[in-house]
């Protein structure tokens, strides 16, 4: 694929992505959606999906454009696509707050307030925007950026070179860059997908429950959670083989820089896409945050004094 076709299929999905996160994000600060609390973890997420793909529109597509080579682009749009990476982890680690939110809803719904307060919920995104810049360090190193090939990884060629000189680039251009890009997304993409896991499981027990009890009440809220949570997961699983695919096969596959940014970017539009389709009442509703009780529930009695 040549770099001008990959560039226009990259401003094409990221100007999608752009315009669907944005929707969330709307959603997120002027409609309540999700609530206060929970909230705050979706406009992390929404934020770094926005700078991501303005970092595409602003730094990559143009690169494709102007230069045959995305890598023998100027060092200023080298430090911007590398801001890539770097919001990329703010979204995954807020993908996988939100997770472990879900989670103890289902399982701690009594202690969920106590759980995700309000300070420990700003502690955790800060940590998040906090964690998700030691990965990138090997990126930002102006030694790294003329030897590296974005999105990750170095060229054969500059690993002989760099042999031949400090080891200590060596390892932190090399193998360090290759090591943390893989363990850190990768980890987090399983530990996400499991404790996902757990909360489809621990819904389907409930929706059962309800049934065998002929308890009445909808169901559709509940059904299209589970429906989130298997078309995010089904996103997430594509990613994760999409940059393992990219390492694995690298060297054997000239176009895989080119495959990863196309799939890179559609799964983040589509993790939006996903987000609107399957949130209850997304675009009815002005709150879809689940509301604990604060007055003690009393029994209802009807005129003949029969409690139910």
């Amino acid at each position: 694929m040549s770099s001008l076709s990959t560039a226009i299929v990259l401003l094409f999905m990221n100007t999608s992505g752009l315009l669907v996160h944005y929707t969330v994000f709307h959603k997120v600060v002027f409609k309540s959606l999700f609530g206060r609390i929970f909230g705050k973890l979706w406009l992390s997420r929404e934020i770094a999906y926005l700078i991501q793909a303005t970092c595409f529109l602003s730094s990559v597509v143009p690169g494709l454009m102007m230069f045959a080579d995305l890598d023998k682009t100027p060092l200023y749009l080298k430090y911007l696509s590398q801001l890539i990476i770097m919001f990329a982890y703010i979204s995954i680690f807020a993908n996988f707050l939100i997770a472990v939110n879900r989670c103890c809803i289902v399982y701690t719904p009594l202690k969920y307030k106590t759980i995700f307060s309000r300070e420990r919920t700003n502690s955790l995104v800060a940590t998040s925007w906090i964690l998700a810049l030691f990965p990138c360090v090997p990126s930002m190193i102006r030694e790294c950026l003329d030897v590296s090939v974005f999105p990750f990884g170095i060229t054969e060629k500059d690993v002989q070179q760099l042999e031949r000189e400090n080891e200590y680039i060596k390892v932190l251009c090399g193998r360090s860059r290759e090591l943390l890009d893989v363990s850190v997304a990768t980890s987090f993409y399983a530990v996400t997908f499991i404790v996902d896991l757990f909360t489809y499981r621990k819904v389907l027990i409930v929706l059962k429950e309800r049934r065998n009890l002929n308890l009445a009440g909808p169901t559709k809220t509940e059904l299209r959670l589970c429906k989130m949570i298997v078309a995010q997961q089904l996103v997430s699983i594509t990613t994760a083989a999409t940059f393992n695919m990219a390492y694995f096969f690298g060297p054997i596959w000239p176009s895989r820089e080119h495959f990863t940014l196309i799939t890179w970017s559609a799964n983040a539009m589509l993790d939006g896409v996903v987000v609107v389709l399957f949130t209850p009442k997304f675009f009815k509703s002005r709150s879809c945050s689940i509301s604990m009780p604060n007055k003690e529930v009393r029994p209802v009695q009807n005129v003949d004094n029969k409690v139910y």
